[in-house]
């Protein structure tokens, strides 16, 4: 994965009158930290953030925080998301080591149809994500589930997830992830249609 340059900038007043200030400038206050660096209090472009997680990547961007003349490797986490407005209100740059793995929530992308829903089941997609541990130069923008093959009252559980070379799951292994159910008009059909073949 391709990291992304995002210029930050230092900043010393903070407290909800200066974030409010920053964010009608167009800025959302932030913080960088990290093992081996100290918690700093910065700032970042709102429409350069915004248009950097609008990528297929989404918040699982590499970004390299450029701050004072200094290059910094980050994931972006923590972020707050204004609950009417949808925009990002702060967010936490945690850097990376590119040799240590980081624990992240990957998207889960169906494939395929499944023969249980072409026989009138329905596909319940009960995770849209999985948490794996990678390396961060290697975290997929996704991972793929095929449901062809998936019969009325079939599961996909975590396990059963192909991940790519060198992505280890970090998820529960037993939780579901697809589920095709029998809806009940489906299951009293069969019962009678079983009932008047033992006849």
């Amino acid at each position: 994965m391709a990291d992304v340059t995002l210029a930050a900038a230092p900043r010393t007043d903070i407290g909800s009158r200066e974030s409010r200030r920053l964010r009608r400038d167009g800025r959302i206050p932030a913080v960088l930290y990290g093992t081996d660096v100290d918690a700093t209090q910065i700032t970042v472009d709102a429409h350069d953030f915004g248009h950097i997680v609008a990528g297929h990547a989404g918040y699982n961007t590499l970004i390299t925080l450029q701050l004072d003349g200094e290059d910094y490797l980050t994931l972006p986490r923590e972020t707050q998301i204004h609950p009417i407005r949808l925009t990002v209100e702060h967010v936490d740059f945690v850097k990376v080591n590119p040799d240590v793995k980081v624990v992240v929530d990957v998207p889960v992308h169906l494939a395929g149809e499944s023969i249980g829903v072409k026989s009138g089941g329905v596909l319940d997609q009960v995770q849209t994500s999985l948490k794996v541990a990678v390396s961060p130069n290697s975290i997929p923008d996704y991972v793929e589930v095929d449901v062809t093959d998936l019969d009325l009252g079939d599961q996909c559980r975590a396990e059963d997830v192909k991940l790519p070379s060198g992505v280890e799951l970090k998820s529960d292994p037993r939780q579901s992830v697809v589920v095709i159910m029998v809806p009940r008009g489906l299951k009293s059909s069969g019962s009678t249609e079983g009932a008047e073949a033992a006849e």
